[in-house]
């Protein structure tokens, strides 16, 4: 069991006939938990992450009145993890297709029998 403060939940890929674009986790009973992830890729091949934020300062933004100001950080945070995640994606492609013995699907011709 991995213990943090972050808890990832993955649906995966739906089938390509739902209509699902949203998937959203709950935190497990763990008080330690602050962020709760989750993550779907949809029937149009988009991976969507959705993030549930129980991080300290959202519950007192939201008891200023400020729900405003807690969905803004949230949503920098998420934003930022997104980023993030499609840089390394981005730059894990790059590597791949820059090896010698890693080729595209694509790139690699039939051979016809003989």
């Amino acid at each position: 069991m991995l213990k943090g403060r972050e808890v990832f939940s993955n649906v995966g890929a739906v089938v390509r006939t739902s209509t699902l674009t949203r998937f959203i986790t709950a935190k497990d009973d763990n008080t330690q938990k602050q962020l709760a992830w989750g993550v779907m890729t949809d029937a149009k091949g988009i991976m969507r992450i959705h993030l549930r934020d129980f991080r300290p300062h959202v519950a007192a933004l939201l008891a200023v009145g400020r729900k405003d100001l807690a969905n803004m950080i949230t949503q920098d945070y998420l934003d930022a993890y997104a980023e993030g995640f499609n840089a390394y994606i981005y730059d894990l492609s790059q590597i791949t297709l820059a090896s010698k013995e890693t080729r595209p699907v694509s790139r690699i011709r039939k051979q016809t029998p003989k």
